[in-house]
């Protein structure tokens, strides 16, 4: 589109476009797009709850350019994820953080472990943050990373194991040691 560039062709025939984000804004269209279509004065839409998804029509209001939205032929709308869903993100996919620092955590002889409701109080703090599951690294790094830069003192004192409960993620409180016998 600029005027001094070159143009450059290229066949879009076997081209599979994915497109995925967050799309601030767009619920809005979809909202205003079935409120003309309820009829009474007490008919509303709960942003949270409807699940209808965006057409072509939406994205193009959205400010997509027609071209390019033809070339989505399927739309899927997503549901944010839940406690629970955070939670195995955070311990049941592959190359989990959990398992990642407790890699870390492991090549000085130490074990740590996380209980129930220190995996659910991550998972709160994500949801908080609206970032998805991106905001489980930062959660972890923000309480985990003090602790990686003790190891050294840690393995002095002959600690064997930490424990990471609620507490620890939520109040900042230490967490429970033990140590070799």
């Amino acid at each position: 589109k600029h005027p001094g560039s070159s143009v450059v062709d290229i066949d879009t025939e076997h081209i599979l476009f994915i497109a995925s984000g967050a799309f601030v804004g767009l619920q809005d269209i979809v909202n205003r797009r079935n409120r003309e279509h309820m009829i009474g004065f007490t008919k509303t839409v709960d942003s949270q709850t409807d699940t209808t998804g965006a057409t072509t029509e939406d994205l193009i209001k959205f400010g997509m350019i027609p071209e390019f939205v033809g070339r989505f032929p399927v739309i899927v709308h997503t549901q944010a994820l839940a406690v629970a869903d955070l939670v195995r993100v955070l311990g049941e996919t592959k190359n989990n953080l959990l398992a990642q620092y407790k890699f870390y955590f492991d090549i000085d002889g130490i074990e740590i472990d996380f209980t129930q409701d220190a995996l659910e109080t991550v998972a709160n703090q994500a949801i908080k943050l609206k970032t998805g599951a991106r905001a489980l690294r930062s959660i972890l790094e923000t309480t985990l990373i003090p602790h990686l830069f003790s190891l050294p003192k840690y393995k002095e004192q002959k600690v064997s194991k930490l424990l990471f409960n609620g507490e620890v993620f939520e109040n900042q409180k230490e967490p429970i040691v033990s140590y070799k016998s």
